[in-house]
């Protein structure tokens, strides 16, 4: 999984009230941090919305360069366009102001720059290629398997 994961990061901004960002009275079913499932889904449920229409936007613009040939109308991008158009004015309804401020991709880094633990107990394993010592579960955590 340490080789083979790779996460995309968002920075999105909503407008002001919308994400809900104060902690849930205890005795409510939560998440660790004292978040409540029902708002993980709804402030997922927004993320994925914002997420959706930069790309059917950026998805447009990209298409739009093609309009200026004399095909236009006889092109699979001509159809693509149509698509996308009307795909942007059902999601874009619903549209609650989320912007991508920032974007990236997570590098792993090299096994120099981890914590000195982590780093000791990998080179000892791969020294002794001893199933016991592991520096890492081989079990991904809830989030990491999302």
């Amino acid at each position: 999984m340490r080789d083979r994961m790779k996460l995309a990061i968002f920075q999105v901004k909503f407008p002001k009230g919308l994400i809900d960002l104060k902690r849930v009275s205890d005795g409510s079913y939560t998440w660790g941090t004292g978040e409540s499932y029902v708002q993980i889904k709804h402030h997922v449920r927004l993320v994925n919305q914002a997420l959706k229409l930069q790309s059917l936007r950026k998805q447009l613009a990209d298409l739009e360069r093609y309009r200026s040939r004399d095909d236009w109308e006889l092109t699979w991008e001509c159809e693509q366009f149509e698509r996308v158009e009307n795909e942007l004015k059902v999601y874009g309804r619903g549209d609650v102001g989320g912007a991508i401020c920032w974007s990236g991709v997570y590098a792993v880094p090299d096994d120099n720059d981890l914590p000195s633990v982590v780093r000791q107990l990998r080179l000892q394993q791969q020294r002794e290629n001893d199933e016991e010592i592991q520096a890492e579960s081989r079990i991904g955590c809830v989030i990491c398997s999302l």
